[in-house]
């Protein structure tokens, strides 16, 4: 039989000391058994319902497929060749640059125009669900407008994923949709326009190099025919184009040089002779001179003074006439002497003069060859560059078809045969979790006592 319940004061010191008096029984008041009973159907009933509408609305739930490209990033030069000059080609700044530059707005618009994301309802935004709601809750989103091209690659963004293994240079990129199909495609055509982008931007930079490499072969095309003309016009006026001149002008310096010292030695003879017929003139010895005595116009006037003096009757008008003739003669070979002196002197300075002529010639001849071969090492040197830019010119060619990009493809997209969201496992956790706060929810009451006692104890 039950006891009565605790007054007031005793309800209160069994509350506030959380046990049971050991003088006094609690004893519950009447419809708590009925309260608790009707709190845990609400609880299960809760519970249950909850896993149920979870379970019903699993099927609805909005599918999400994944599709990725996995690729290698490597870097290269120009040529396509990979980089073996650095031990660590690529650093955390160069590989977040690269994971950027997939979501660049020339890959997403390429992306975009492929797909006809702008007529895809799954890229409209808020206006997809404008058909599936009634008016007066439509009414409370944004009016329509029309998609502009920012707005595409918003979308877009949303569905990219760009990941990255942080222990190497593998780089997953691609899409999610609600279409595995259309996730698989558009990650190929994020993949290939990811790798069309950097080959195009090599070929940019090559098409730069070639067209100033084509400036610099016209450049250095100007400056070789420059210095072509100026050696052509060098040898025209230095009549260096004449090989046969300094030929000639060296045996005409032989000759002049020989003539020349003959010449000097006849005129050191010659003025001896002339000196030595003076000064014994001033001495009033010159009919001992050598000249004098192996003349032979002296020999004869002599010869015919020998005669007029060995005859009987000497006359001697006949004497002094031959005396003056042989004084004649005598001056005349004392002048001749001197002429000849001075004729040898100048056909030694004539010589000498044609000998220095030459020398000047030769001379302004050898600098005219050591301006014309400057300008010759000039014009090779000229010509060397042109032919060298002529190379790399055509060489230009191989290098823009040998162009890779700096990415390696180690795995293509495909097409997803799971969905990526939701997942059975953590669907079904956060079901029952629902379900648990449901439960709660409706007799929190009697959790909130249970918390409490689990508390305490």
């Amino acid at each position: 039989m039950n006891q009565p319940w605790p007054g007031p004061g005793q309800a209160q010191a069994v509350a506030r000391i959380g046990l049971e008096a050991p003088w006094e029984p609690v004893v519950a008041p009447p419809g708590t058994a009925a309260r608790r009973r009707w709190a845990w159907f609400r609880a299960i009933l809760a519970f249950t319902v909850t896993l149920v509408a979870c379970a019903a609305a699993y099927p609805y739930l909005p599918r999400r497929y994944e599709a990725a490209a996995s690729i290698l990033l490597r870097p290269t030069d120009l040529d396509g060749q990979a980089d073996r000059t650095l031990r660590q080609p690529l650093d955390e700044n160069a590989l977040q640059s690269e994971v950027d530059f997939a979501s660049a707005p020339g890959i997403a618009d390429t992306v975009i125009r492929a797909h006809k994301l702008d007529q895809d309802p799954e890229f409209a935004g808020l206006d997809k669900y404008r058909p599936l709601l009634p008016d007066w809750a439509a009414a409370y989103l944004p009016p329509p407008h029309p998609r502009t091209a920012a707005d595409l690659r918003r979308a877009l963004a949303d569905h990219l994923q760009v990941t990255r293994d942080r222990k190497s240079y593998t780089v997953r990129l691609g899409f999610w949709s609600e279409d595995p199909v259309k996730a698989a495609a558009m990650s190929g055509t994020l993949l290939t326009a990811y790798l069309d982008a950097q080959r195009a931007g090599k070929r940019e930079a090559l098409a730069g190099l070639r067209d100033w490499l084509q400036e610099r072969l016209h450049l250095l095309t100007g400056n070789y025919e420059t210095a072509r003309r100026a050696l052509d016009a060098h040898l025209a006026a230095s009549g260096l184009l004449d090989t046969g001149a300094q030929v000639e002008l060296d045996q005409r310096l032989q000759i002049l040089a020989v003539e020349a010292a003959q010449a000097r030695g006849h005129l050191v003879e010659a003025t001896a002779r002339s000196r030595g017929l003076l000064a014994m003139k001033e001495a009033n010895v010159l009919d001992q001179a050598p000249e004098i005595l192996a003349s032979p116009a002296i020999l004869k006037l002599k010869d015919g003074l020998v005669a007029a003096m060995s005859r009987t009757a000497v006359w001697s008008n006949e004497t002094a006439a031959i005396e003056r003739q042989i004084a004649i003669e005598s001056e005349r070979i004392v002048a001749a002497a001197a002429a000849e002196a001075k004729s040898w002197e100048q056909r030694e300075t004539m010589l000498g003069t044609q000998v220095a002529e030459t020398r000047r010639l030769i001379e302004t001849r050898r600098a005219a060859e050591r301006v014309a071969a400057e300008l010759q090492r000039a014009a090779d040197s000229e010509r060397a560059a042109m032919d060298d830019g002529s190379a790399k010119l055509k060489a230009m060619a191989l290098r823009t078809k040998a162009v890779e990009a700096d990415a390696t493809v180690i795995g293509e997209p495909e097409v997803a045969t799971r969905a990526s969201f939701p997942k059975p496992v953590p669907t079904a956790l956060a079901a029952l979790a629902m379900a648990v706060l449901a439960a709660i929810a409706a007799a929190w009451r009697q959790a909130m006592a249970f918390a409490g006692r689990i508390a305490r104890a």
